[in-house]
């Protein structure tokens, strides 16, 4: 059972420029027989280090807003669930950028995406990179739900001088990337399958930002690279 908050997505991202119903329905046809543990996904604007983060719940009691009433009866008879909340920040910059398809952060999206998908829906990219990688750390913990016991699928076969310190100095973050470096792409196309083609994205900043919310915008871009170079503290 993986589950989106349709509520705070609505409330709060129901602007951002992707179909959120093809973002669910993708990373559920990807994940959904992968992970036995329920999972909870939701944007938060209170996530300000991290563009995403990853942890096991073993509260089933206390409810998270936006949470039905089913996965909360799920997750108790489970005895934990997984919940991966994607930063509010790097929600918003992904939906603004316009270099997205050659930007050259930690992450290197240009290597791993096809050009033409991320400069028609590179925001949807980057969100399901950051999903996929999140999603790894779950399928990680979720046979034992302990982050001593884990299992590190693609760390055996993944190459650490392809990666930043950041992913080389713990092994279940290379495990994690590479696992995003795989599984979104894949997930990308499928998402492109999902919407049938709709009307090409403008990532053109001037376009996209106007006078009225440039300072908005690059405070949210300012926050987007401090979580960054945060994460990537000691990388390349």
């Amino acid at each position: 059972m993986i589950r989106f908050n349709d509520l705070v997505i609505k409330e709060k991202f129901g602007h951002i420029k992707i179909d959120w119903k093809a973002i669910d329905k993708v990373v559920n046809d990807t994940y959904g027989d992968r992970l036995d543990k329920p999972v909870f996904i939701t944007p938060d604007n209170r996530t300000k280090t991290y563009a995403g983060t990853h942890r096991v719940v073993r509260n089933t009691v206390k409810r998270i807003r936006g949470m039905e009433p089913s996965f909360m009866v799920k997750s108790k008879s489970e005895g934990f669930y997984h919940l991966i909340k994607l930063a509010g920040h790097a929600i918003n910059f992904f939906n603004r950028a316009k270099d997205i398809p050659t930007r050259n952060d930690g992450w290197r999206i240009p290597d791993f995406y096809d050009t033409e998908l991320l400069e028609k829906h590179g925001s949807a990219g980057c969100i399901l990179h950051l999903i996929a990688h999140e999603m790894q750390h779950a399928v990680q913990v979720d046979e034992t739900g302990s982050n001593k016991q884990r299992n590190l699928e693609f760390f055996s076969t993944a190459k650490p001088s392809e990666f930043s310190k950041y992913y080389r100095a713990k092994k279940e973050e290379l495990d994690a990337e590479a696992a995003a470096r795989f599984y979104g792409p894949k997930m990308l196309k499928a998402y492109y399958e999902e919407i049938g083609e709709p009307v090409d994205f403008n990532f053109d900043q001037d376009s996209i930002v106007d006078d009225t919310n440039k300072k908005e915008y690059n405070q949210i871009k300012d926050m987007y690279a401090f979580a960054l170079k945060k994460e990537l503290k000691n990388g390349k």
